[in-house]
């Protein structure tokens, strides 16, 4: 690849990772979401230049950045539709059991044992 060739076409035709058919394009990267070993090295790079190999537990990679965007900040106004998504259903769930509870508190259940043998006899 240092002599210049295709990083695409040499992903495409070496590399046995998931982006391989994409000719090694991970995408757009953000800090936090992907392996220290790579994030260290992700965020290092310059435009265009090419990684030194990097080992790590998945395997050995090299990485060229061909894109960058510029960081920005979301707001909590921008995402809060997101987060309530995310948290409802748990809240939900556990707003549900602990109605259950309450309410398995307060029944009061009485078996009747005469019905009950009878039932066993059918």
């Amino acid at each position: 690849m240092k002599a210049g060739g295709d990083f695409s076409e040499i992903a495409i035709e070496k590399s046995a990772g998931p982006s391989a058919a994409q000719g090694g394009d991970l995408g757009y990267l953000s800090k936090g979401t992907i392996i220290p070993e790579i994030e260290e090295v992700v965020f290092a790079l310059e435009l265009e230049e090419l990684s030194e190999i990097i080992k790590t537990d998945f395997g050995f990679h090299i990485l060229k950045i061909t894109e960058k965007k510029p960081e920005s900040v979301t707001t909590l106004e921008e995402v809060k539709e997101d987060i309530i998504q995310t948290l409802l259903p748990d809240k939900q769930k556990e707003a549900f059991e602990n109605l259950l509870e309450e309410l398995k508190g307060k029944a009061e259940i009485e078996i009747n044992e005469k019905l009950w043998i009878l039932k066993e006899w059918d």
